[in-house]
C-alpha cells in the first residue's frame, strides 16, 4: 500500500503556544510524532510548517533522512491542518488517487498500528463504496471521559459510516441508565488521524465552514455537513493513552507515559 504522511505543525497554538517544541523525554514533540510516523511504511513524511523554528529543528534531527522526511514551510494564515495539507498536495501535484495520511503534530503517542489500519480502511472503502476519507475511534472505556470536551466522541452507523462528532456526551444517556455493556458499544473515542484521497482535499477547500463546524470546534463536521461520508475504522486495543498535548498538564502526562515507556524497554 502506498501512502505519504503529512503532518501540518502550527507553532502558534491557542492554547498552548509553541508545544510543538515541548520536551518530551530529550526530544521535542514533533520530533517524537515524526519517529512514530517512520516506524509506518510511507513512502514519504512531509512536515507542513508554519514557522522557520520548527523547520530548522526537524531539519537538523533529520539532515540525513532528506529523502524520507521532507519540511515544508507552509502559509502562516491556514485556519485548520486540513488547508495546510491542500497546500503540501497543490504544490507537489499529486495524483487524484494517491492516499494521504493526516497525522497530527499534538500525538506523539499515535503507532504505525493504527496508521496501517486507517490505511488499510481507506483503500477497501474507496475502492468499493467511492469514500474518500477515513478515521479512527477506539471504545470509551470510562464514564468521565465521556462528559469530558476536550475528548471527541463520535456515533456511527452500522456500516462504520460517522453520523456526527461532539465534544458533548453522544449519544446520551441517563446516568442512571448506562452500564459497563452500553459504555463499551455505544460511546466512541475519536482519534484524530485521517487517510483520504488527493482528489477529496481539491473539493474540501471550495467547501465553506459550516455552522456545525464554527460551534464544534470540529473541521470534520464540514465533511458531514457537505454530505460527504467519512468511514471510522474501530480499534478494540488500549488507546486510553492517545491523546493530544494541549495544555502543560496533558504535557506533563505524556512525559510520565514516556518514561514508563523507555523503561519497559
Amino acid at each position: 500500500m502506498n501512502f505519504i504522511i503529512i503532518i501540518p505543525a502550527r507553532f502558534f497554538s491557542t492554547r498552548f503556544p509553541g508545544k510543538l517544541l515541548a520536551d518530551i523525554q530529550g526530544k521535542p514533540m514533533i520530533i517524537r510524532v515524526i519517529e512514530q510516523a517512520l516506524t509506518s511504511q510511507a513512502s514519504k513524511i512531509i512536515v507542513a510548517v508554519d514557522n522557520i523554528r520548527i523547520q530548522q529543528v526537524i531539519e537538523s534531527e533529520y539532515s540525513l533522512l532528506k529523502d524520507k522526511v521532507e519540511v515544508c514551510l507552509t502559509k502562516s494564515t491556514h485556519k485548520s491542518g486540513t488547508e495546510r495539507l491542500l497546500e503540501v498536495v497543490t504544490l507537489h501535484k499529486f495524483k487524484d488517487k494517491q492516499i494521504i495520511v493526516h497525522l497530527q503534530g499534538d500525538e506523539p503517542l499515535i503507532s504505525s498500528f493504527m496508521i496501517h489500519q486507517v490505511v488499510r480502511s481507506i483503500y477497501a472503502v474507496s475502492k468499493k463504496n467511492n469514500i474518500r476519507v477515513a478515521t479512527l475511534a477506539s471504545p470509551i472505556k470510562y464514564y468521565y471521559e465521556v462528559k469530558d470536551c476536550n475528548i471527541v466522541k463520535v456515533v456511527i452507523n452500522m456500516y462504520n459510516n460517522a453520523l456526527y462528532f461532539s465534544r458533548s456526551m453522544i449519544p446520551w444517556v441517563k446516568e442512571n441508565n448506562y452500564s459497563g455493556e452500553i459504555i463499551n458499544s455505544l460511546w466512541l473515542r475519536h482519534i484524530g488521524v485521517y487517510a483520504y484521497r488527493a482528489d477529496f482535499l481539491q473539493h474540501y477547500s471550495q467547501w465553506d465552514k459550516s455552522p456545525l463546524e464554527e460551534f464544534e470546534n470540529l473541521e470534520q463536521l464540514r465533511v458531514l455537513w457537505i454530505g460527504e461520508t467519512i468511514h471510522v475504522s474501530i480499534i478494540h486495543n488500549n488507546t486510553s493513552n492517545i491523546i493530544s498535548v494541549d495544555t502543560v498538564e496533558s504535557l506533563k502526562y505524556v512525559n510520565k507515559l514516556f518514561l514508563k515507556k523507555q523503561a519497559n524497554k
